[in-house]
């Protein structure tokens, strides 16, 4: 039973480093490809709690990027066993 119960804690310590990524064009405009990239993110807790701060949108990752002129918004989303982090990233001038 204690072998058990120690080889169940160590599967869920190693899920625990497990996940996946992905990033995915969200939107371009016709403005060219800028020199500037800005990025916005929030960690859900299990997928659902927002943890921090919450704000992942387009303004707030132009404004971390010192954008004022968007080119192109991605947007990277990354899943593991906690949670999920979801990153905006914007480029432009």
């Amino acid at each position: 039973m204690k072998k058990a119960l120690q080889t169940l804690a160590l599967v869920l310590v190693v899920l625990g480093f497990v996940g996946c990524s992905t990033v995915r064009p969200f939107t371009a405009t016709s403005n060219s490809i800028g020199q500037k990239t800005g990025e916005a993110s929030v960690f859900y807790l299990f997928g659902y709690l927002p943890l921090g701060d919450a704000d992942a949108g387009i303004v707030a990752a132009a404004k971390n990027g010192g954008i004022k002129t968007i080119s192109v918004v991605d947007q990277k989303v990354a899943v593991g066993f906690f949670g999920t982090t979801v990153t905006t990233i914007v480029n432009g001038n």
